[in-house]
C-alpha cells in the first residue's frame, strides 16, 4: 500500500496523469527512487504521437514538433523549468552564493532562454530525423526511464543545496533500498537496449550515461550538491544527447 501510495505521488508530482488525491508521509521516501518509473508515461505518449503522425503521413518536420511536444508535454515541462533555471545560474561565471541565489529566482534570464531554444533545437532537429524512420518502440521507452535513473540517483546520493523544491521535500535517510530501482532500472535497461538494438542500442545507453554522469559531475563541482532544478538539467541534457545519438546511429551502425 506505501508503494501504490508513492507511486501515486510521484505521477502526479512529475508528470501530467491525473491521480487520486493521495498523500502520505511514510510513502514520501519512495517518490525519488519510482521516479524512473515515470518516464514511461511520456516515452509512451511520444512513442503513440509518433506512431499516429505517421498513418497520417505528415511531414517530418511537423511530426518531430508534434512528437516533442507530447514529450515534454507529458511532464508538464517540469524538467524544462529545472533546465532553464539550471542554465541561467550555471553559465552566469559568477561565485557559488550568487549561482544558487540566482537558481533560487524565479525570474527567466538570458542564459536560460538561450539554453532552452539550443536544447529544443536539437531536440526538433533529432526527431526529424527519427520519424523519418521506420517506427522502433523500445527508445522511447528506454530513454526517459535511464535519464530519470541518473536523475533520481543524483538526488539520492548528493548533498542538497536547497530546502526546497522536490529534491528536499521528498529526500529523506538514505536506506540501500532506495537506491536499488534506479540502479536496477540503469542495468537491466542497458542489457534491454543491446539485446533489442545491438551494439546501436548499447551505444545510446552509454552515452545517454556518460552525458548524465558528465553533467552530474559539473553541477556539484559547480554548486556543491543537488536540488530539484539541477536534476532537470540533468534529464534533460541526456535525453537530448541519446536522442542525436539515436537520429545519428543508423548512419554509423
Amino acid at each position: 500500500m506505501k508503494l501504490m501510495k508513492a507511486w501515486w505521488m510521484t505521477l502526479g508530482m512529475f508528470t501530467i496523469v491525473p491521480v487520486p488525491p493521495v498523500w502520505d508521509e511514510d510513502a514520501k521516501p519512495w517518490v525519488v527512487p519510482l521516479l524512473p518509473l515515470a518516464g514511461l508515461f511520456p516515452g509512451c505518449l511520444a512513442a503513440g504521437v509518433a506512431w499516429l503522425a505517421a498513418q497520417v503521413d505528415f511531414s517530418p518536420l511537423l511530426e518531430s514538433v508534434l512528437v516533442l511536444l507530447a514529450w515534454h508535454f507529458g511532464t508538464g515541462f517540469i524538467h524544462v523549468d529545472g533546465l532553464m533555471d539550471t542554465s541561467d545560474a550555471l553559465f552566469s561565471r559568477t561565485g557559488r552564493d550568487k549561482r544558487l541565489a540566482i537558481l533560487k529566482d524565479p525570474h527567466v534570464g538570458s542564459f536560460a532562454v538561450i539554453a532552452l531554444g539550443v536544447v529544443l533545437l536539437l531536440q526538433v532537429a533529432a526527431l526529424e530525423t527519427l520519424t523519418s524512420q521506420s517506427f522502433a518502440l523500445w527508445p522511447w521507452l528506454v530513454i526517459p526511464v535511464l535519464s530519470r535513473s541518473w536523475a533520481g540517483l543524483a538526488v539520492l546520493l548528493t548533498p542538497q543545496v536547497l530546502t526546497d523544491g522536490y529534491a528536499s521535500q521528498f529526500r529523506s535517510v538514505l536506506q540501500i533500498r532506495f537506491v536499488l530501482i534506479p540502479l536496477a532500472a540503469l542495468a537491466g535497461l542497458s542489457v534491454l537496449a543491446f539485446f533489442l538494438g545491438g551494439w546501436a542500442g548499447l551505444t545510446l545507453a552509454s552515452l545517454l550515461s556518460v552525458a548524465a554522469a558528465s553533467a552530474w559531475m559539473t553541477l556539484q563541482r559547480s554548486f556543491g550538491g543537488i536540488s530539484g532544478d539541477l536534476a532537470g538539467f540533468i534529464l534533460v541534457v541526456s535525453e537530448t544527447v541519446a536522442l542525436l545519438t539515436w537520429a545519428i546511429l543508423p548512419e554509423v551502425f
